[in-house]
């Protein structure tokens, strides 16, 4: 915008505030609140601004295209290599997510866990937070999913870890969220289409990146593992098969 730091400090006198730091995070604030709505608001808007009318299934996917063109101009591949090398480097792994961002742990923990052996999903159960903070090693690694509305469980996990040095990575939808500020690497994705819906699929395709960018780079160790699980997934019995 081509302001001194000095117009924009007399800019946050001139609205109340104490100094620019302070006015940033109002603004923050705002920002944060402004999307942490609950579904039942977001479905009214979005009935609302369209009544009667249901889009079509390629305006859906069309929309989810655009959420992944957003994330790619937004998302890093310098904290996306970071996050790589951070898995490689993990004794443990844990995986978290509540809620909405259950589903996406659950899928990035097993698909992880086929790869290199050493991976967990956090289950989060009511009062079991700090049994689960209690097995995090500062050796290992937490991966969070959260997105707003921020469960709360999810939030602590990742502050408790971060104070116990514990390296996280979080894929989250914005670099303010709540967990970001705690986070060791931040994967920021689009949630948000531009009509009032929301979507996952970016945060899914930049978790699947992740653990197939580790398994390419540890080639021996994911073959050996996922031949591994085949054999005791044929010991199980656990797939369907034609008799």
């Amino acid at each position: 915008m081509g302001l001194s730091e000095a117009s924009v400090t007399r800019f946050a006198y001139a609205l109340g505030f104490t100094g620019f730091a302070e006015l940033r995070e109002r603004l923050q604030k705002e920002l944060l609140q402004r999307n942490n709505r609950g579904f039942k608001d977001i479905l009214d808007q979005s009935y609302r601004e369209s009544p009667g009318a249901v889009p079509h299934l390629y305006d859906f996917l069309r929309e989810d295209m655009e959420l992944l063109e957003r994330t790619m101009a937004k998302l890093s591949v310098e904290a996306f290599e970071q996050a790589v090398e951070a898995v490689l480097k993990a004794e443990s792994i844990t995986v978290a997510g509540s809620r909405r961002a259950r589903g996406l742990a659950v899928i990035l923990a097993m698909t992880l866990n086929n790869f290199l052996g050493n991976t967990r999903l956090a289950p989060l159960y009511s009062g079991e937070l700090a049994d689960e903070i209690q097995r995090l090693r500062p050796d290992g690694l937490l991966i969070a999913f959260a997105f707003a509305r921020y469960v709360r469980e999810s939030v602590l996990m990742v502050q408790l870890a971060a104070r116990k040095d514990v390296p996280t990575i979080v894929i989250t939808d914005s670099p303010l969220s709540p967990v970001a500020r705690a986070a060791s690497i931040v994967l920021p994705v689009e949630t948000h289409h531009k009509t009032p819906r929301l979507s996952y699929v970016a945060a899914l395709s930049v978790a699947n990146a992740l653990a197939f960018t580790v398994a390419l780079r540890a080639w021996e160790t994911a073959e050996k593992t996922a031949a591994d699980s085949e054999v005791l997934f044929r010991e199980t019995n656990t797939f369907w098969t034609l008799s």
